[in-house]
Parts: structure tokens; sequence; C-alpha cells
């Protein structure tokens, strides 16, 4: 595949705590549209590998490309920029208790756009229409089962068009019917605008339901188990 198709690119990443190693020179790209599943085992480090793809901590070692840019290179101000393209979905959906569902998709665009208030309402309720979660609008995060926390961080995650989005656990506390559901929505979503995903996740069942390619994390080290993209090394 062309360069340019890469969208996440990992190069000899090694990162640890308190002087222990936990990854060892992983290598791992991610082209743009695809679904990529990351598995691993409890403690095995899946969460710490996505802060360090979008640069809430930084690689003892090693190159993480985003969108073609090295951001363990760049200043603050330019990782800032960069993660206007990256969504984000939490395990809980990270929603803030305080504020309605409406109001926590709209978060984003008031924080990082100048756009009217009708018009953050209006892309606010587009995404969540998106999601399949219209009617809650007005609902606070406490009143909402777990899928739909889930989905409105997907809203939220999608409300600036990023083109990769990264996912932490979504399927967690989901039984298989709304595990499916949720599966359902994010192939839909990457066949509808080509957005690129990457699901972390313990399910090997859920992953290989749902990816292009899966690789699992195991004794610090990234290995692929399934799937090659067609033109790739």
């Amino acid at each position: 595949m062309e360069q340019s198709s890469i969208t996440l690119s990992i190069e000899n990443v090694t990162f640890g705590f308190n002087g222990k190693e936990l990854f060892k020179g992983i290598d791992l790209r991610v082209f743009q549209g695809e679904i990529f599943a990351i598995v691993g085992t409890s403690g095995s480090g899946t969460s710490t590998f996505l802060k360090l793809c979008v640069g809430l901590l930084k690689p003892w070692q090693g190159v993480i490309g985003i969108n073609g840019i090295d951001i363990t290179t760049v200043s603050f101000q330019q990782l800032n920029k960069i993660r206007l393209r990256i969504g984000f979905v939490f395990q809980d959906g990270g929603l803030i208790s305080n504020m309605t569902l409406l109001d926590n998709v709209a978060l984003p665009l008031r924080y990082h756009t100048a756009l009217h208030e009708e018009a953050v309402m209006g892309i606010a309720e587009r995404r969540l229409s998106l999601v399949e979660i219209s009617g809650y609008e007005e609902y606070f995060p406490a009143q909402l089962s777990m899928e739909c926390k889930t989905r409105a961080g997907l809203a939220r995650a999608l409300v600036l068009d990023p083109n990769l989005i990264f996912y932490d656990e979504p399927t967690a506390g989901l039984d298989e019917d709304k595990s499916d559901s949720l599966l359902r929505l994010i192939k839909r979503l990457r066949d509808e605008s080509g957005v690129t995903s990457v699901v972390v996740s313990h399910d090997m069942d859920f992953a290989a339901r749902t990816a292009d390619r899966i690789a699992v994390i195991e004794d610090g080290r990234m290995k692929m188990v399934r799937g090659r993209v067609k033109g790739e090394g």
C-alpha cells in the first residue's frame, strides 16, 4: 500500500513504568478505513498502549505516527491540533455526569470551534442520530444504560469528524446482543465514512467478528494473529 494510506504507524516503541519495561519494541501499521483490533489480557497494557497512541504518555523510544506526523516529537500545541482528527471512546463513554447527553456531545464543538450555538446543537443532534440514540438528548449519564453511554461517547468522538477513532473496551459490561449491535454500528461507520478504527478488547470473539486484522499484546510484544492488508509488506 502507499505510505499515504497509513493512518497509524508504530515503530520500535518501548515503554514501561518505574524502570520496568512493559512494551518491547512494538511495530504496527494501521491503514485508512481499517478496523484493527488489539487484544490482551488484564494487565497486558492495552489501555496504556492507547494512551501512548494519543500522546497521553511518551514512549521511552520509538516513533508513533498519526496521519504521517510523529507525535513523540511535536510541541504540546501541535499535539492538540493533531488530536482534533482523533476520536476516543472510553469504556463507559467517559461522559460528564452533570451535563445532559446533548451537552456532552456538543462539548468539543464549543471548546474547539467558533460555531454559533444553533449550529453546535444541530451537529450534536445529528451525531446522536448517527449512533442511533435520538430521543435521549436531555437525559443525564446516570439515567442511561451502559450501551447508551458507549454510543453517546462515540457520538462525542465523531463530532469533530475524525479520521481515526480509538475504542477502549467498548463492549465492557454489555451482553452478547448489545455487543453485536455495537459491532454493527462500528462497521457501518467505517463503511459510510471511511473512518479508521482501533479497538482494544479482552474479548477475542468480539474482535474476531469486528476487525479486519487482529493483534495480541503478550509478554510486552505485539503479535499478528489474523489478517493481512492487500499490498502490505
